[in-house]
Order: C-alpha cells, then structure tokens, then sequence
C-alpha cells in the first residue's frame, strides 16, 4: 500500500485517535483538543479535512469514527511507526524517547518497501520500544506477530 496524501497534522491525529481505540478510550473531540493541547475547534478542523479524506466518519455530538479507510491508514502509520522505533532502537542505538519522536517525524511518509525491509532485518518484532505490540503487513494482509524466543 502506498503512502497516503495526509499531512502530519493529520497523521498524527489518525495515529492518536488509534491509539485511543486501542487503548479502550474514546476519541471524542475534547479528549483529542487535550492530548494535542489545542482547542476544540482547532481538532475540528482538522477531522473536517480527514472526514474531506474519506478517513474520519463526523456525526454531531458523537466521537469521530475511522472509516475503512481510515482505520487502515491509522494501522499503516502505527506500523510504520512502531518499526522504526525499534529500528531506530535496536540497530541504531538511540534511547526509546528519541527513537519515538524521530520516528513521529516521518512514520506517515516512509514508503512500505522500506518498512517492510527494516522488519526483515529485524525479524519481524513482536513489539515497539514501548511495549505495544505490532501488526506486520504482508500481502496487504494483516498478520499476527511471530513469537519471539525459541
């Protein structure tokens, strides 16, 4: 899959509202405004133009929802990120909080070859440096992590 035509602001807030789903919270408007440390009309703007996108679903008084498409461009970004935190990590040495805003930097440009080859040449890891687990993409499929050990 190819990168997608989000900016970083955009990205970041596909990354953000994933990660609150993952964590089992929500991502209302005023949850993200505090995570970002904006206002809400500010987060509002910004899901106008993912909803433009195709990748944000708005209805009024709800939390904003992923679409299909936007649930697999938040995974792609997510996956991107979390590789090259590891890689950052791992092969380059860096501690885990510079790896993980290095990575914020270009996780959502990074092309899937690339990424794809860092998980090879770190035998597809299981998980980031903070402990979350990650989804390997082959195919176009989504496939579960390799158990590590052995």
């Amino acid at each position: 899959m190819p990168k997608s035509d989000v900016s970083g602001i955009e990205a970041a807030y596909l990354k953000e509202a994933y990660r609150m789903k993952e964590s089992g919270r929500l991502p209302s408007v005023s949850a993200l405004a505090h995570e970002f440390g904006v206002t809400m009309p500010s987060v509002i703007d910004v899901l106008r133009k993912l909803e433009r996108k195709g990748l944000v679903r708005r209805t009024p008084w709800k939390a904003p929802t992923l679409t299909k498409e936007g649930l697999a461009e938040a995974r792609r970004i997510i996956h991107s990120h979390r590789v090259l935190e590891v890689y950052y990590g791992e092969a380059l040495g860096l501690d885990r909080a510079y790896a993980c805003a290095e990575a914020s930097k270009i996780d959502y440009l990074v092309g899937t070859k690339a990424v794809e080859r860092m998980c090879d040449t770190l035998h597809h890891p299981a998980h980031c440096l903070h402990g979350f687990t990650i989804e390997h993409v082959r195919n176009g499929r989504l496939t579960k992590p390799r158990p590590s050990g052995g």
